[in-house]
């Protein structure tokens, strides 16, 4: 697939060439596709070359896809140089000065010497009716030039200042023009399928419009972000790589909306033993368990991925307060000592005194029991610099320093 720049270079090759009859065959297929202007521009010139009677009606197909260009001043004004239909020229005009377009300024200066010329008593009175359109264009435009100076690094702000009659076409543009970027087609996409009649469906516009770029983004830039995104948006598996985590979570979740019989069997053909994949099987398993309560087809689930998965294990069936099947676990699996110290608040929290021997080793038992029970307090304070090391205030907790204050009558 031809980049922006490219699209041009191939253009202006047939015309340099004087091969027309390929030019011609590549404008039919490109022209309504791009809003490449310096193509747009080249299809004029050939134009002008060939078939200058069909110069006016090139213009009007052009500003018909450009009209929201912010480049499109020169391609207004060489317009209007060629029109004679003085309505025509006020409607090239009224496009112009609706729209935040480089040079706008200069274009209403135009228009009021274009009236004057053509009638100084009238002109004041259709001069005024253009101005707050004029205006309303020129203060957006001010606001976004900063940004435009500087468009790659600025297409959120850019966006976040046009108004929604313009946004669908600026981001087309931005989308053509920077196709690699993956937050594009996401950004537009979300835009459509917030526009009203929006449906995902093969018979709507809009949906298909929201289907097309994003199929079109994935092609591009192989992006597994928009993959997962479309998935997820048309609940369609056909783009996932199932050996990437986050793309196997996604098909995990289409299944699942189709039924237990389904999502076990999504699990099975894409989880063995000694799975690697542990971030994923552990959704896997979460997901089966919310989807059927089935305590012991999730066990058997999670056991595919022993020993990497022991800690995710024990901490999820803690979680759901099912402290038969955590001991099985503990006891069967070896387990890491911040999960120990969770099943044994889980054992402490049933006042079970021979289950909190089972979880530490007789020498750590003392403090890791204590820990359970006593919150150390902050020496409030060891970090007075005023103090000497050693003095006894540093030695005193929290409690004991409030009476002591309370004593020497310090307002708290």
């Amino acid at each position: 697939m031809l980049d922006f720049d490219e699209k041009f270079k191939k253009a202006e090759n047939y015309f340099k060439k004087g091969d027309y009859k390929k030019l011609e065959v590549y404008f039919a297929k490109i022209l309504t596709k791009t809003h490449n202007i310096k193509l747009w521009e080249l299809y004029l010139t050939y134009i002008k070359t060939v078939n200058k009677e069909a110069l006016e009606l090139a213009y009007s197909y052009t500003i018909q896809n450009l009209w929201f260009h912010y480049d499109i001043y020169q391609i207004l004004v060489d317009y209007i140089e060629i029109l004679e239909d003085v309505e025509k020229i006020r409607e090239v005009y009224s496009i112009g000065l609706a729209n935040p377009i480089h040079n706008i300024g200069l274009l209403y200066k135009n228009y009021e010497l274009f009236e004057i010329s053509l009638n100084k008593v009238t002109a004041k009175t259709l001069i005024n009716e253009k101005l707050p359109i004029f205006q309303s264009s020129f203060k957006l435009y001010q606001r976004l030039l900063p940004y435009l100076n500087n468009e790659f690094d600025s297409i959120d702000k850019i966006l976040s200042l046009e108004t929604e009659e313009r946004k669908e076409k600026v981001l087309e543009y931005f989308i053509e023009k920077y196709s690699y970027r993956e937050d594009l087609y996401f950004v537009y996409c979300e835009f459509l399928n917030q526009k009203p009649g929006c449906e995902l469906t093969e018979d709507n516009k809009l949906g298909l419009k929201i289907k097309d770029s994003l199929l079109s983004g994935i092609e591009i830039t192989n992006s597994i972000f928009l993959k997962c995104y479309y998935s997820l948006l048309f609940k369609q598996t056909d783009q996932l790589e199932l050996t990437n985590e986050p793309s196997l979570i996604c098909y995990l979740n289409i299944q699942a909306q189709k039924g237990e019989k389904e999502l076990f069997s999504a699990i099975n053909e894409n989880f063995t033993e000694n799975e690697q994949k542990i971030n994923a099987l552990d959704y896997a398993a979460k997901l089966f368990y919310s989807t059927t309560l089935n305590k012991e087809k999730t066990l058997e689930i999670y056991k595919k991925g022993v020993p990497l998965i022991n800690d995710k294990m024990l901490d999820f069936f803690l979680s759901i307060f099912d402290l038969q099947t955590a001991r099985i676990i503990f006891k069967n699996y070896k387990i890491s000592s911040e999960e120990k110290r969770k099943m044994a608040f889980s054992e402490f929290c049933l006042g079970s005194l021979e289950n909190i021997r089972k979880c530490f080793d007789k020498e750590n038992l003392y403090k890791e029991f204590r820990s359970l029970v006593v919150e150390e307090n902050e020496k409030v304070f060891e970090k007075v610099p005023c103090l000497k090391e050693g003095s006894v205030f540093m030695r005193l907790s929290s409690k004991d320093a409030v009476k002591l204050l309370e004593k020497i009558q310090v307002n708290l």
